[in-house]
């Protein structure tokens, strides 16, 4: 049965909705109502023409739940493993993205080194430059001119044509220092990289003639990181200092911080569950970094409205057990409700209805017990419906049950009042 304080609001077109609806919304907000609830089958990613109404009417919209790698600080966490792990390890474009990112450092950068012992010794080396004490510094030119010329491609093996390709000798190029200083740089992200890297590609680490300056000759100094897989992240997420990124950090810093905790929280918990059913925790590289990618993968952000928003919007299964002095209802239409039974494999029908499993009409049970639970959760429900004058928006089938089950109000939402309407003219 449905409560009389349920109403329909007729619209010629589906596409009158949001605009409806926001009118609709500001009534009530004009009449000192501060607890509404839109109930959109789409709450959780409402399309922009939604959007843009109710941002019309200063409603704040949320964002909805975005992937976990959408926080920056789990972002860059996440290239820097696929730097070391993945069908595109060391490539061009990996390199170059990590290169101009300033939101995680992974190594803090030793002091300067001075070569103008090393160069001015060096007879054909005619050149004078700004300064003789480098630092690990990328440079784009350097890192393009390089996969360039020597045809690097990224993919695994490709570590060792980098390495070789920096290490030659860089004194008769248009900027050696330049060189240089990616090429220290560069050994100290693979350094830094170590405890994740392929261990074939961690055997490089240990040739000196690698770590040989291209221009100066010196030695090049950068530390291996010999820490567990683990280790290295919470070493990276300890050397965040979140204070001094925010002028220049890549995102919003509290989604940055939010991914964050989120990320190492159910690290945790799985590293508790290995623990309980006496399973060791990845120690390989490999299978840590797509351990790790496959827990950033599934993971979302919080849906994160303000808290002092008068309107919030929710999806119908997430209107279940709550309750609001305004309901607004839109989009019971077909298109918009899903009644798909998914079907098991390897089970045929007579062993589904055998075992009382997915009955073919469980969705459609599950739509009825939505619209009673939306119907009974506000002290006044209003429902935006084109389903009656709109052809091309037919009624998902639970509700065209109710209503030819149960008659209309006769009264008038709160909203309206007879002023409203005109003869032969709704609102």
């Amino acid at each position: 049965e449905i409560p009389s304080n349920v109403h329909r609001i007729h619209i010629r077109e589906s596409s009158s909705s949001p605009r409806v609806t926001a009118r609709i919304i500001k009534r009530y907000l004009d009449s000192g109502i501060q607890d509404i609830l839109l109930v959109h089958p789409l709450a959780n990613d409402l399309p922009a023409e939604w959007k843009n109404e109710l941002s019309s009417i200063g409603v704040s919209v949320s964002k909805g739940k975005s992937p976990l790698r959408s926080s920056p600080f789990v972002h860059w966490i996440s290239s820097a493993i696929e730097i070391a792990h993945s069908e595109e390890c060391f490539s061009l474009e990996s390199l170059l993205s990590f290169a101009v990112q300033r939101t995680i450092h992974l190594f803090e950068s030793p002091s300067g080194l001075d070569i103008s012992q090393s160069i001015t010794s060096r007879p054909r080396n005619k050149k004078s430059f700004q300064s003789n004490i480098i630092f690990p510094k990328p440079d784009r030119d350097v890192l393009e001119t390089l996969a360039r010329d020597r045809r690097l491609i990224g993919g695994r093996g490709v570590l060792s044509d980098w390495l070789r390709a920096f290490s030659s000798d860089a004194s008769e190029s248009r900027d050696p220092i330049a060189h240089e200083q990616t090429q220290w740089w560069f050994l100290c992200i693979l350094g830094a990289l170590s405890p994740i890297l392929d261990p074939r590609d961690s055997i490089l680490l240990k040739d000196k003639s690698y770590s040989k300056g291209c221009f100066s000759g010196l030695e090049l100094p950068f530390k291996i990181n010999k820490s567990t897989p683990d280790s290295w992240l919470n070493n990276l997420v300890s050397m965040l200092n979140i204070e001094n990124y925010s002028k220049f950090f890549d995102g919003e810093r509290e989604d940055g911080m939010v991914g964050l905790q989120i990320l190492m929280s159910e690290l945790s918990k799985l590293r508790t569950y290995e623990k309980a059913m006496g399973i060791t925790s990845p120690k390989n590289p490999q299978t840590w970094c797509e351990q790790v990618q496959s827990v950033i993968d599934s993971g979302k952000m919080p849906d994160v409205k303000s808290s002092n928003s008068s309107v919030l919007i929710k999806t119908p299964e997430d209107v279940l057990g709550s309750r609001f002095d305004r309901v607004i209802v839109v989009e019971p239409t077909t298109e918009l409700w899903d009644l798909r039974v998914k079907i098991p494999p390897l089970l045929q029908e007579e062993e589904r209805q055998k075992l009382g499993i997915l009955r073919p009409d469980g969705p459609i049970r599950h739509v009825r017990h939505l619209l009673n639970s939306i119907f009974h959760s506000g002290e006044e429900v209003v429902i935006v419906d084109p389903t009656i004058l709109d052809e091309s928006s037919p009624p998902v089938a639970p509700y065209d049950e109710y209503w030819r089950e149960n008659s209309e109000s006769s009264s008038l939402p709160s909203f309206l009042t007879e002023d409203d309407f005109v003869e032969n003219s709704g609102w």
